[in-house]
């Protein structure tokens, strides 16, 4: 069962994965802040609301870098990804 959470969906996809990577090893933004596929602003927009994602406080940063972070929940969530073992093959008779 899908869950949705306003009228997004929780489900996750590869694109979904892939901008929870990106914001996890690169401090610039995703696609260098190109945002007008609608897929990666939905994407952008449920992270949000869900918490996953923050705007960085630009008054902080030295140098120039991406719109936004990984909050706390977003880092748990790609570590949950990341510890995901890979499936086994086993026979049964």
């Amino acid at each position: 069962m899908t869950q949705t959470y306003g009228e997004e969906t929780r489900t996750m996809s590869p694109l979904k994965v892939e901008i929870l990577l990106w914001y996890y090893s690169r401090v610039g933004d995703y696609r260098d802040g190109d945002f007008t596929a609608p897929a990666v602003r939905e994407a952008l927009k449920l992270f949000k609301t869900m918490g996953f994602l923050r705007p960085r406080n630009a008054s902080m940063d030295k140098i120039k870098q991406g719109s936004y972070v990984l909050t706390d929940g977003g880092l748990l969530l790609v570590s949950r990804i990341l510890s995901t073992p890979f499936p086994e093959l086993k026979w049964s008779y």
